[in-house]
């Protein structure tokens, strides 16, 4: 029997015209069932020493705390069963988060430049059931409700996809 949602390829571009980054995850689905896939990014690091670029399409790491009024609901997406499809998710190519200040009252701003990334690591959760959020709470979806939903989490990894007009600009002289 199949396991279900599988990443056959993670890929990742820059688009300097529109000052992005794309990471592109081939989906397979090997169920005999469409598969629905959280596609929206809920927790992206990277680590500027190692080139590393994680990115989790799950809620299952945040804060169940959160409440949902400020938590937005995730975007899904379909796969049909037995088949392949690109999931193409758009990031800034620098992206910011609180670090250490001058002075440890005051936290400071820390830039991460993830177009500079050479290695990604994506997780997707999926289930074989559409999500919908219970009607009993007016709605909103609650990171534990979509918690619940998930069947399970397809991981996959890749490597920065460089133009060849970057490799030509960056071959030595």
């Amino acid at each position: 029997m199949a396991d279900g949602l599988r990443i056959d390829r993670v890929r990742l571009r820059e688009e300097r015209e529109r000052k992005d980054v794309v990471i592109e995850v081939d989906l397979v689905n090997e169920l005999e069932r469409t598969v629905h896939v959280h596609a929206t990014p809920r927790i992206v690091n990277y680590d500027p020493s190692t080139h590393h670029l994680t990115v989790e399409m799950s809620d299952e790491h945040l804060n169940r705390e959160i409440p949902s009024k400020v938590l937005r609901r995730p975007k899904f997406k379909a796969v049909d069963p037995q088949r392949k499809s690109t999931m193409r998710i758009r990031l800034p190519r620098i992206i910011h988060r609180l670090g250490p200040g001058p002075d440890e009252r005051v936290p400071g701003i820390e830039s991460l430049p993830i177009h500079e990334a050479t290695d990604i690591d994506v997780a997707v959760a999926w289930s074989d059931t559409p999500f919908y959020p219970d009607p009993r709470d007016g709605g909103d979806a609650k990171v534990r409700d979509v918690v619940k939903w998930q069947q399970g989490t397809a991981r996959g990894s890749g490597r920065h996809r460089r133009a060849a007009s970057d490799e030509e600009d960056s071959a030595p002289a």
